[in-house]
């Protein structure tokens, strides 16, 4: 599952101008090459899509910094990305039909959910990883912006898990 380069560099490239006003970023937008807008972009998608993130993916989010903060926050707020969330429910569906297949052959492998269920808890999850992992970002990354989307994330109506993993991050923030 991945983001798309365009949505995710319209984002890096253009923080959002209401966290301009309250003070979060300067003035003026970073200049960010493409090269560099590919690079977070990479980051992130890394990121929030490891396994085992074992591999340096935390770290190279924190290497990106402030240039982050505006997607990590909408992730926090928001969970994945709209054009994600359709590539998951294609994903799920074909999982399940999997399972029903599955089941065909094994009586006793059948399905305890219907498709929509299956779809709409996969999608559930995969927004609580996003916030999860946003919410870890933003800790490590640190800095105004970063500890002002936490405090949003801790004041939303998340999952309960979600909730505990921002405050967590809250009180851990650099």
């Amino acid at each position: 599952m991945r983001l798309p380069k365009l949505v995710l560099t319209m984002i890096l490239v253009l923080p959002p101008a209401a966290a301009r006003v309250a003070g979060a970023f300067p003035a003026e937008p970073e200049k960010v090459s493409p090269a560099q807008a590919e690079v977070a972009r990479q980051a992130l998608v890394e990121w929030f899509e490891c396994e085992e993130c074992d591999e340096g993916q935390l770290e190279a989010v924190k290497g990106q910094g402030t240039l982050v903060v505006p997607l990590l926050r909408t992730a926090l707020l928001k969970g994945a990305a709209p054009a994600t969330h359709q590539l998951a429910r294609q994903g799920l569906a074909a999982r399940y039909d999997e399972l029903l297949r599955y089941a065909e052959t094994h009586s006793y492998a059948k399905p305890a959910s219907t498709r929509d269920e299956f779809v709409e808890a996969g999608l559930r999850n995969l927004d609580a990883q996003y916030q999860v992992r946003a919410a870890r970002a933003l800790a490590v990354i640190g800095g105004l912006a970063s500890r002002q989307a936490l405090e949003a994330g801790a004041a939303a109506p998340l999952r309960p898990d979600v909730r505990d993993t921002v405050k967590a991050a809250l009180a851990s923030a650099q």
